[in-house]
């Protein structure tokens, strides 16, 4: 292995660290508004597949850590599925952003702006059967999945901003632009 790819794998799990740390903070500041969108659409684009589902494994199981242990999420069976459905949407979201990403679109641009609306919308329709399953739509109203979507674009631009600073930064762990997969 050259030196040039130990770097480039170090960089990755940096970049990786980097959005898994974004997870914790955030879900202490943000508790049940965690951008899980925002994370797998970044995970889709910065990182292969095998690594962007453990990175979404990590934030989501790092999201409930911190609910239950410092946010004092009741241990209760609807805070349990709650935390389950959050999951399988945050998974379902990195799939649709793979697929959107993988798209035959050449403007790389193009194909990152789908990613995160695939990834938001995938993310909502699990929430909307959820919140239609475990609470009757309590959690689903119009404003609450516009704020939602909101976080989700301004998080998946605060960091790939700082996903481009690394990369302008740091070129030999990130890349002189950023590492953007192309599946």
């Amino acid at each position: 292995m050259t030196t040039t790819t130990n770097l480039q794998k170090s960089g990755t799990l940096l970049w990786s660290a980097v959005l898994g740390l974004t997870a914790i903070v955030g879900s202490y500041g943000l508790a049940c508004v965690f951008p899980f969108a925002a994370i797998a659409a970044l995970a889709a684009v910065t990182l292969s597949a095998p690594r962007a589902a453990a990175l979404v494994g990590a934030v989501w199981l790092a999201n409930q850590i911190v609910g239950f242990t410092l946010l004092s999420y009741p241990y209760d069976a609807q805070a349990l599925e709650w935390g389950v459905a959050i999951g399988i949407g945050a998974f379902v979201a990195l799939g649709a952003a793979k697929l959107a990403y993988a798209s035959e679109t050449r403007l790389l641009s193009l194909r990152t702006i789908l990613a995160l609306v695939a990834s938001i919308v995938a993310y909502q329709i699990v929430m909307f059967v959820s919140a239609w399953v475990l609470d009757g739509f309590a959690s689903s109203t119009p404003e609450i999945v516009a704020t939602v979507a909101r976080d989700d674009v301004i998080w998946f631009a605060a960091l790939s901003a700082l996903r481009l600073a690394l990369g302008l930064g740091l070129p030999r762990l990130f890349g002189s632009a950023p590492a953007l997969h192309t599946a």
